[in-house]
């Protein structure tokens, strides 16, 4: 209910339950009519196996701008380029995904298939925001990859054991597909990246950013509305209510109203196009200055250093992390792109986690018939959580900050009547023990909404 809304449906059946239970009538709550079409319909059913996937593979809004402003005959090959990378990503997702999954006395086995189905369509705008006039440039394309493959043994049947794999692997699609991109538009006109440090993305040098704001005015409305802190779901509530229809305007419509928009912002077009796109690099073209700056593939401690980066790195937030999230963290670490070289990404892969002083393997647990499934922390992790839990033997029952169980009383007394609501049994037991056991170090540990914070002001009042 809280993710979906008034969009959630239950089965009549469960409803019928639940509102006994609740001492509610259901033809009060839903009306006679409704309930009495529900009823004649409980028996049928919709069938919610999954057809297929949508996989957007999305460019940096840099991409977007330097393709949407160039001449026409670089646009087009700039869009051709795009799309070679997108094939390369689907050849990826083949060899990660492109399997089926049959049982085999009475275990789950893999079933090699003869490739992935489907289609693509690119787009080159997002949706408007002011009427008449069409959205800002948005170079992306929609890859749709049915959930269906020929087996080897002449069965059709699902893909990536039922789309699990699909879903878990779609990130590093993603961050192959930018990888691939960069590789091509570098060897190809010479485009230079900067990594944004907020986003993370990989734009393009000499695009400004107050024109690459210019050309966000869909992201800036959702910020608008929801805040820039909002869920995902709160988002993509906003977007489909501010969603407008597009414009019937052909391409050299949206490029000439996107150069007019762009000339507003930097003023000569062309010569920013020229800086940010100068030509291929080497013989014959513009050459790469300064030590070490032109292309080349990371070695493995370069790799493990962005990767295992602590504050922006795999385990910066989470303390552990699949083969599928380091794939898409080595292919985002690269400047200049990756290959098309069959199974290089996962070669990279396996040479990071084999620099020392890094990756630390955790026991299997899950599928066996997935990819990339293995499971890593870090060693700074380990020695994290080693602090903390020596930390915590040293410290236990060490008579720190121990008040009587008379000062603990009179403190949930105070927070009682100062915030107007009674504190749980629960609560005033875990207050108490907090306030009086004497212990260095303390752990209160429960769900969201179990009252640790409130518990927490009532200590702080003793």
């Amino acid at each position: 209910m809280n993710r979906r809304g008034e969009g959630h449906r239950l089965q009549v059946g469960s409803l019928h339950k639940l509102c006994r239970a609740a001492g509610l009538d259901l033809a009060e709550v839903y009306g006679e009519e409704e309930l009495a079409k529900a009823v004649s319909n409980k028996d049928k059913r919709v069938d919610t196996r999954a057809r297929g996937w949508d996989l957007v593979l999305d460019l940096s809004k840099s991409d977007s701008t330097v393709a949407g402003l160039m001449g026409d005959l670089d646009e087009r090959t700039y869009r051709e380029l795009v799309q070679r990378a997108k094939d390369d990503t689907v050849r990826q997702a083949e060899e990660w995904i492109g399997y089926a999954v049959a049982g085999e006395d009475g275990t789950l086995a893999r079933i090699a298939t003869g490739g992935l189905l489907g289609w693509s369509v690119e787009h080159l705008a997002a949706r408007p925001v002011t009427a008449g006039e069409p959205g800002d440039p948005h170079l992306h394309v929609h890859v749709t990859i049915a959930n269906v493959a020929l087996c080897e043994d002449g069965q059709w049947r699902s893909i990536a054991n039922s789309g699990r794999d699909f879903h878990r692997h779609a990130k590093a699609l993603d961050a192959f597909f930018k990888a691939r991109v960069r590789e091509l538009t570098y060897a190809h006109f010479g485009v230079r990246r900067e990594c944004n440090p907020e986003t993370r993305a990989w734009e393009i040098r000499h695009v400004p950013e107050q024109l690459r704001d210019a050309f966000s005015r869909r992201h800036a409305l959702v910020n608008e509305i929801v805040g820039e802190d909002a869920s995902r779901d709160d988002r993509q509530r906003a977007a489909d209510e501010t969603r407008r229809a597009k414009v019937d305007v052909g391409a050299s419509g949206m490029r000439s109203s996107w150069r007019t928009r762009a000339e507003a912002v930097v003023g000569d077009v062309d010569a920013m196009i020229a800086a940010a796109a100068p030509g291929p690099p080497g013989p014959g073209g513009v050459a790469v200055g300064g030590p070490g700056g032109g292309p080349r593939l990371p070695g493995p401690d370069d790799l493990a250093r962005i990767v295992f980066d602590p504050e922006t790195g795999l385990t910066a937030s989470e303390k552990a992390f699949s083969r599928a999230q380091l794939l898409g963290a080595v292919a985002n670490a690269m400047e200049f792109g990756i290959s098309a070289e069959p199974g290089l990404l996962d070669k990279l892969a396996d040479e990071v986690l084999a620099v020392e002083g890094y990756a630390v393997p955790l026991p299997h647990v899950g599928s066996t018939v997935m990819s990339s499934t293995a499971r890593y922390t870090t060693r700074d992790i380990l020695d994290a959580e080693e602090i903390v839990t020596s930390q915590a033997l040293a410290r236990y029952d060490e008579g720190s900050v121990r008040l009587t169980a008379e000062h603990a009383a009179a403190a949930m007394s105070i927070f009682e009547v100062a915030n107007g609501f009674s504190l749980s049994g629960e609560q005033r037991a875990a207050i108490e023990r907090t306030l009086t056991a004497g212990h260095g170090i303390e752990a209160h540990i429960g769900a969201a909404g179990a009252g640790k914070s409130t518990l927490m002001e009532a200590c702080r009042i003793a």
